[in-house]
């Protein structure tokens, strides 16, 4: 069917997932890609039925005043960037791993909720949930991916300032007069709402270490940990569960060392129906990155309410607090629960934290390569 037959071949509420070809002038043809178009600087004309003088007239960008400096406003392959992103963000199934608050949470399942519900009368455009997507991963998960958010934070804030530096300062200028008018005038009532965590450091011991660790232990479970893995000398486990996965751990090319928190004094405070709370996370894993990178590990068989809690403390609270703070690496949290094979699950977590995998249930494939740990001495940790 030609484009002019049917000019529309996605649904508007959908990721589109087709685009007509473009010719050499940037007109649609009839042939039909299947995937999304990427973003760029092109304005896709129809070709009239009939042209007078020839080839259509084209402005070049040189013309257009975009040389030099101006140039750099072509963010096409940033923003493809970001889009894949967000994309693979957006796949990840468990809102436990969407790292936003809980408030935004909520807000992403309802608009999501309604955007595939056929019945609603009214319901978004993917291009408007999107924004509102985009706005989100920039606000609340870029932050936690350490320099690699920065970098992507930095590179649109360059690009602002290229096109317009006051559009951003007018926009929430605009913006809170609008929602000062609306409380004046009774048609808003702003109960509050999720603060943003920031974490306070300990004034007499700001940082901890393996360095120090030295007890005394009674227990018969023990691990002994290649030496190349970890500094320390035995692994206390709790169950043979523990023993599993501390082998899987230190086997595992992506992992730089490793140690099981016991008497390491890292805990973690929570809450209990207002009772205040401790929790000491499982393992602490150093990854090979370019940046320090810590994936803290809990082991779960059975969980039950208490889990859970613990689990929403790290992801919403915790991991967040600590990668704002920005002054020891990326950190971040996953719950290991498939206790007879562990290989599946760290894989997929040690993935989504080097951003080698898009979603919370993927596992490597017979062509995913990782890259092998330079360093041979283990690096202590210093949570």
């Amino acid at each position: 069917m030609s484009f002019f037959e049917q000019p529309i071949i996605n649904s508007p509420y959908l990721v589109p997932q087709k685009h007509r070809e473009l010719d050499g002038d940037g007109r649609p043809t009839d042939t039909i890609v299947p995937k999304r178009r990427r973003s760029d600087l092109i304005s896709a004309m129809p070709k009239p039925n009939s042209v007078k003088g020839g080839k259509q007239a084209v402005m070049e960008l040189s013309t257009a005043g975009l040389t030099g400096q101006d140039m750099a406003y072509n963010v096409t392959e940033f923003v493809n960037a970001m889009r894949s992103q967000v994309d693979a963000w957006r796949q990840l199934p468990n809102p436990n791993d969407w790292q936003v608050s809980p408030i935004t949470q909520r807000l992403l399942q309802h608009w999501r909720a309604i955007q595939k519900d056929e019945t609603q009368v009214i319901r978004p455009f993917f291009c408007q949930l999107e924004a509102v997507e985009t706005a989100v991963w920039m606000t609340e998960v870029a932050p936690g991916m350490g320099e690699r958010g920065r970098r992507v934070r930095r590179r649109l804030e360059a690009a602002n300032a290229e096109a317009n530096p006051d559009l951003f300062r007018v926009a929430t200028g605009a913006g809170k007069r609008i929602v000062n008018q609306w409380r004046t005038e009774g048609h808003l009532h702003c109960t509050g709402g999720d603060s943003i965590l920031r974490a306070v450091l300990d004034p007499y011991t700001p940082t901890g270490s393996t360095l120090g660790v030295n007890f005394n232990t009674s227990k018969t479970t023990r691990y002994q940990p290649r030496p190349d893995r970890s500094h320390l000398n035995w692994i206390v486990t709790d169950s043979d569960w523990e023993d599993k996965l501390a082998a899987a751990i230190e086997d595992h090319p992506a992992v730089l060392s490793y140690a099981k928190n016991h008497n390491l004094g890292l805990e973690v405070p929570y809450l209990v129906e207002g009772e205040p709370r401790r929790y000491r996370p499982d393992f602490l894993i150093r990854l090979e990155a370019p940046e320090p990178t810590t994936l803290v590990i809990e082991v779960k068989g059975y969980r039950g309410h208490d889990a859970m809690l613990k689990a929403e403390t790290m992801r919403a609270k915790w991991i967040p607090a600590v990668n704002r703070l920005g002054t020891h690496g990326r950190w971040g949290f996953a719950e290991l629960r498939e206790v007879h094979d562990f290989g599946p699950a760290l894989d997929a977590a040690i993935g989504r934290m080097l951003g080698r995998v898009e979603a919370s249930d993927a596992v490597p494939t017979a062509s995913t390569t990782w890259k092998t740990p330079s360093r041979r001495s283990p690096p202590r940790f210093t949570p």
